[in-house]
């Protein structure tokens, strides 16, 4: 078993431990991490007690892998300070209307500089079910804690029943190396317009998180 930075173990699964921690794991449900890219070992995460089904060739392809956890959680091989860079910034937005057009169209900012207080307008794309904008107050800009909490002002969902509705991001520190990001939503929905929740996804956020993901990784490969 090679060590993967300090909480990701590698297995290659030719030693018979190696084969039981397999059989072990294999036992507990469902697989919670997902690995992009073709795949000849296993991950182990020895704090979250998490494996994957999926297979990777050797402990370097592992460390440059994208990794996630289901329920909107995301596990990034990345320092939290590289992670807080994008979350605890305006260039969260910018990175999501380059790298997900179909989820976001523009973003202009109405006030502020990134920090609590910033207000954005965010224009979806044409054909957006419900909606066409929404303004989004950021309540919540920690940096110490590395927590981002937005909340719709305007527009959105507000128009359609909702009387509140906000997302929290956590950037968590896990090693110095590691982190993992977490994605929470919260909403309050007049009961006439209750079917309309049908359109809140926690989706959408784990989405764009495996962006980031993707635009740290090549941040991380041009260095």
């Amino acid at each position: 078993m090679g060590v993967l930075v300090d909480s990701w173990c590698f297995c290659n699964g030719g030693g018979k431990s190696e084969r039981m921690k397999a059989s072990i794991f294999s036992t507990k449900g469902p697989a919670m991490v997902h690995i992009a890219g073709s795949v000849t070992g296993f991950l182990i995460h020895r704090n979250l007690l998490l494996t994957t089904h999926a297979i990777l060739p050797s402990v370097a392809v592992a460390e440059a892998a994208e990794i996630r956890l289901q329920n909107g959680v995301a596990a990034c091989l990345f320092p939290h300070s590289e992670a807080w860079k994008v979350y605890g910034t305006l260039q969260l937005a910018n990175i999501v209307v380059k790298e997900l057009p179909h989820v976001l169209h523009k973003v202009d900012v109405i006030e502020g500089d990134g920090g609590t207080g910033t207000v954005l307008k965010l224009t979806f794309p044409p054909g957006t079910p419900l909606f066409t904008y929404s303004k989004e107050r950021f309540s919540v800009v920690d940096d110490e804690n590395r927590v981002k909490v937005a909340l719709v002002v305007e527009g959105g969902l507000l128009d359609h029943g909702f009387t509140f509705f906000q997302v929290r991001f956590d950037v968590i520190e896990k090693y110095e190396t590691t982190c993992i990001t977490k994605a929470t939503i919260e909403y309050e929905v007049k009961e006439e317009a209750a079917a309309n929740v049908s359109f809140v996804s926690i989706q959408t956020f784990v989405t764009i998180m495996e962006a980031v993901a993707k635009y740290l990784t090549q941040q991380n490969d041009g260095q």
